[in-house]
């Protein structure tokens, strides 16, 4: 097939990674599963080249897929000539050129949006501070929505599978999902595993169905009482999230924007701390991301505000779905580890609290919002369109001195308030005498799957210990930490955010177990474990110096005499 060998536009890599992708939509779309894309067997000397266009041929005839399989990730495509579905089984010919650019755009990871399975928010052409506050609640409701499609399709999925008796695809499906086929007749599970409580059910008739607490049976057709529960199903308010944003629609133009003060602090700096001493009763509402953390503030406040900590903290699931009593709005929002929610759900709350001011409290260097689902791109996930940082908290009261010099680079002018010169260290995995059952230690990995192999190793078990991924760890407070990566080399280990969430829990020992510590973590922790301690004493007392910390100078001077006087 003369045609192929104009494909030298497109790297050899890329079509494999992509073909993937395309053929499990056509096995979808075709039950004989017998479609194929010509590309698959592409001649060896394929490699990337400066062609400006390429020829394709397809058996499904279908554009859409085959901008999936072909396109690099990010590469702009001017599709031409493109013809209707071939109904008859015969090839399709589809032509494409590339931008005449001269360069390359960067890559991306391809999106259920470039595959079809969702919808992507249709923004608007932005020319005020207002216009992007509507554009960020618009992504928002864009990914609630979308959300709610991915896990319709992974339940049905499901069901689907079962009903086909492919045991061997179901068990991947279930374990993937955390799911299980339920009988709602008997109230048995028939496969996978059920654990916990759900607010909603799968059901080939109806959908997603409510399930109330603490009522045993789900209210079902009397002729179809099977359904699958999820992880996803385990807190589902995308429909409550949506109606309540839909009363704000209408009334974008006569909004005024809130004045956004953005405050960034370095792990362990005291954030919520912050939050607690700067909460004024008679006009602020604190919001958190997490319940854990709206109990701790409402634990801080409780002796000073009494009862009503319920209605002046309060986690942003709670604010999106009920929105504010008429009595209860407030001049000011505090949205604690802001950075962690999309900034469209920051103004979708900001509307329904009528709000004239928003103190944003996180770190704009650890973990953010993550699209998890890989939606589409995002544009407004971070408030940095309309706002700036307007203040830096900079010392660490967690941490001892060597994590403030090791992430030196990342926070310029960190630094550290207590008295440990140094706490971290980097072990070999292999063959390592990994103490699994010390107390008080936090045990973190990369993945999932990583955590759930050392949890049932019996990691963790150790009095006031636990196993977490890194991402769901962020916030936490720990005397030691030992993190674990099992794994080979993948793209997490390169990210700085998770490395700064890792090395930033502890206030006693951190060690990194790895066999390769070529990465984000190892390559930090390096800086810090290289350098002489007395070095890491001086740039500590500068940066606080610096910053007219007159406590921690004072304390740390005292240490800097005691090493000069040690040598």
């Amino acid at each position: 097939m003369t045609d192929q060998a104009e494909l030298v536009a497109v790297e050899g890599k890329e079509i494999e990674t992509h073909y993937v992708l395309a053929r499990e939509r056509i096995r979808r779309w075709n039950s004989t599963a017998k479609c194929y894309l010509l590309i698959e067997n592409l001649p060896t000397p394929l490699q990337a080249g400066t062609a400006a266009s390429a020829t394709v041929w397809s058996s499904c005839g279908c554009r859409e897929l085959l901008l999936a399989a072909v396109t690099s990730g990010g590469r702009a495509v001017h599709w031409a000539a493109v013809p209707a579905h071939n109904d008859t089984g015969g090839l399709c010919r589809f032509n494409y050129t590339e931008p005449k650019t001269g360069k390359r755009l960067a890559q991306r990871k391809i999106t259920r949006a470039d595959m079809g399975q969702v919808v992507p928010p249709k923004l608007k052409t932005a020319t005020t501070s207002n216009d992007h506050l509507e554009n960020a609640a618009i992504e928002f409701m864009a990914i609630t929505t979308a959300t709610k499609q991915v896990n319709l399709l992974s339940c049905k999925t499901i069901m689907q599978t079962y009903r086909q008796e492919n045991e061997s695809r179901l068990k991947v499906l279930l374990e993937e999902a955390e799911a299980c086929i339920y009988d709602n007749s008997s109230c048995q599970v028939l496969r996978g595993k059920m654990t916990g409580a759900y607010m909603a059910a799968y059901s080939e008739e109806c959908g997603f169905v409510p399930w109330e607490r603490n009522i045993p049976k789900l209210t079902l057709p009397h002729n179809n009482q099977m359904v699958v529960v999820a992880q996803c199903t385990r807190i589902m308010l995308e429909d409550k999230i949506l109606a309540k944003a839909e009363t704000i629609n209408a009334t974008w133009n006569s909004w005024t924007m809130p004045t956004i003060a953005w405050v960034n602090g370095v792990p362990g700096c005291g954030k919520t701390t912050w939050v607690v001493n700067n909460f004024d009763v008679s006009k602020d509402t604190i919001i958190t991301t997490t319940t854990e953390a709206a109990v701790d503030i409402r634990n801080r406040l409780a002796h000073r505000i009494g009862d009503m900590v319920r209605t002046r903290v309060r986690t942003m699931a709670s604010v999106l779905v009920n929105g504010f009593r008429e009595h209860v709005g407030c001049q000011r929002l505090i949205i604690d580890e802001a950075l962690m929610n999309h900034f469209g759900a920051i103004v979708i709350a900001a509307r329904l609290s009528r709000a004239s001011d928003i103190a944003l409290i996180g770190d704009i260097n650890q973990l953010p919002y993550i699209d998890r689902e890989n939606l589409f791109e995002l544009r407004y996930s971070r408030p940095t369109l309309v706002a700036n940082i307007t203040q830096e908290l900079l010392c660490s009261y967690r941490n001892p001195m060597d994590v403030a010099y090791a992430l030196r680079e990342v926070y310029s002018g960190i630094y550290a308030a207590t008295t440990r010169i140094q706490s971290l260290q980097l072990k070999r995995f292999t063959d390592a005498a990994i103490p699994k059952s010390q107390t008080n230690t936090l045990f973190l990995t990369h993945t999932q799957e990583e955590k759930e192999t050392l949890t049932s190793q019996g990691f963790g078990e150790g009095t006031g210990s636990r196993v977490l991924t890194i991402h769901e760890a962020q916030g936490l407070t720990y005397e030691s930490v030992i993190i674990i990566k099992t794994k080979d080399k993948i793209k997490l280990h390169d990210s700085i955010p998770h490395a700064v969430v890792a090395l930033s829990r502890h206030t006693s020992a951190c060690t990194y177990y790895a066999d390769d510590t070529e990465d984000a973590i190892g390559n930090l922790a390096k800086t810090a474990i290289t350098a002489p301690k007395k070095r890491i004493l001086v740039y500590n007392l500068k940066m606080a110096i610096k910053n007219r910390d007159k406590e921690v100078v004072a304390q740390q001077s005292r240490l800097l005499a005691t090493q000069n006087g040690a040598e």
